[in-house]
């Protein structure tokens, strides 16, 4: 236990103002995403039903609203993606940079939606400023009404918190930037610029997120464009085309990060692995994700055994709780090579490289957390509640730093990226198979149990059975990795 928390620790930025304003960032970065518009808790004269959230709006929640929020939002998410910029790269002058390219777009942003619930959105469609005797009254529902469309603001509020705080200090000297991070001894200056083309990958990765998926979402739609429904093989490449693509710009961007050896390290970590560690790949996920059913199962036979046994019920068969879809959904054919390029960019090319200069298990739970970030462009467009956000938040960065152990141990092991893909292949397919499984437990309780899964399968890994370089040596240290000053 006092290694992982070194470890964790190891990680972290030294300065606790830095880790907030990079949450901070986060926040806006995600806020696009999550509900911007309030819930009301009982049905209300001219009022709609929500399908996604399961409740009633406001009459001006229309489609123009929705529409402007989004455009509106724009700027929010330039403030996050600017905030990731400058926690690695803060110029000559940080703190007038953080004013500029983090804290005005984002209070851009909160004054345009304010100004439209002002002159627009009232029940009465009259402007606050010019109420009569009720400009208060009205001032006040402006603000309540601003609170209450959700974690839009909420979170924009709280990075815009976080950015002025960090400033402040900036201009005061008590703290700096760029973010500090306990790290090996520097290599020489050309692996000095190769990594500084690494951070940028990162985050390009994490912020290109949005133009990717626009790019993808355009390539993989021309199709459809031009022949409809007339083919239905077309209709159903479809997410092939968007997803693969948008996974190939990523993985391009990053073989160029990784410089002129790009090719000769493909061709090794795209080498046949050994058997063992191959069944591995294959049997590892199928376990983990077995475990949410095979619960239910259990909870289900001992249920039938106490109060249902005397009835004429037949017992729960296992084979019901693990049968599989008879056709293949086609959503399921990008699985596979998403899940190859995916792991040619974090196991194949990025992880030697945090490895060589973090250590290990730093390294390793380092790309876990890049990783995790990856995915954040995608993770909150259903999200209704800051609560909610903060959850997704936990469970994509814990479900990713868990995974990362078990593939990362796969790629060391190894020396190739296959069973770590074949492991990344299963994870994503048991998840789209999860309809065809007997689990009844709560979606967010399987995800809990195969988060703990994962995690204990890497803790076992590597304690009993650590990677080893070509030496024979283990390639796990007894200390952490030094401080550099």
């Amino acid at each position: 236990m006092k290694r992982a928390i070194e470890v964790v620790r190891s990680v972290i930025p030294a300065d606790p103002y830095q880790l907030l304003f990079l949450c901070g960032s986060l926040f806006l970065f995600i806020c696009i995403q999550v509900r911007c518009f309030p819930l009301l808790t009982h049905y209300a004269a001219g009022a709609r039903f929500d399908d996604i959230f399961g409740s009633y709006l406001p009459a001006w929640a229309d489609r123009g609203w929705m529409i402007f929020t989004f455009f509106a939002r724009i700027p929010m998410l330039f403030a996050g993606g600017a905030g990731l910029f400058l926690c690695f790269w803060p110029g000559n002058r940080p703190s007038r940079s953080v004013s500029y390219f983090v804290c005005l777009p984002t209070i851009a942003g909160l004054a345009l939606l304010c100004l439209r619930l002002s002159f627009g959105a009232t029940e009465q469609r009259q402007s606050a400023l010019y109420a009569g005797p009720h400009v208060t009254h009205s001032i006040l529902w402006v603000l309540s009404t601003m609170w209450s469309l959700g974690p839009a603001i909420q979170l924009s509020l709280f990075g815009l918190a976080s950015a002025i705080v960090f400033q402040r200090r900036l201009a005061k000297g008590l703290s700096t930037l760029p973010v500090d991070l306990p790290t090996r001894e520097m290599q020489p200056d050309v692996d000095r610029c190769l990594w500084n083309r690494i951070l940028i990958f990162a985050w390009i990765a994490i912020v290109g997120q949005y133009l990717v998926v626009f790019l993808a979402g355009f390539i993989g739609a021309t199709p459809y464009i031009f022949w409809g429904k007339q083919s239905e093989s077309i209709v159903i490449l479809f997410p092939l085309i968007s997803q693969v693509f948008g996974t190939a710009v990523i993985a391009g961007v990053a073989a160029w990060a990784v410089g002129g050896e790009r090719w000769k390290q493909l061709k090794e970590f795209l080498r046949l692995p050994p058997v063992v560690v191959g069944f591995l790949g294959v049997a590892i996920p199928i376990f983990v994700h077995s475990i949410p059913t095979f619960l239910t199962y259990l909870y289900d036979r001992i249920h039938w055994a106490t109060y249902e046994n005397q009835q004429v019920i037949s017992s729960p068969g296992i084979g019901g709780y693990f049968s599989l879809p008879h056709v293949i959904d086609p959503s399921l054919y990008p699985l596979l090579p998403a899940a190859f390029l995916e792991e040619v960019i974090w196991r194949g090319y990025l992880q030697p490289r945090f490895v060589r200069r973090y250590g290990v298990m730093q390294g390793i739970l380092l790309i876990g957390l890049i990783w995790s970030s990856f995915h954040f462009a995608f993770d909150f467009r259903l999200t209704g509640s800051a609560l909610g956000v903060l959850r997704q938040f936990a469970v994509r960065l814990t479900g990713c730093t868990a995974m990362s152990f078990v593939f990362g141990w796969m790629a060391i092991r190894s020396g190739s990226i296959w069973p770590a893909v074949f492991a990344h292949t299963l994870h994503n397919a048991w998840l789209s198979f999860a309809a065809y499984t007997g689990n009844h437990l709560d979606g967010n309780v399987s995800v809990y149990i195969v988060t703990l899964g994962y995690a204990v399968v890497g803790y076992l890994l590597f304690k009993y059975w650590p990677p080893v370089e070509e030496g024979g040596e283990p390639v796990v240290e007894t200390e952490p990795a030094p401080v550099e000053v």
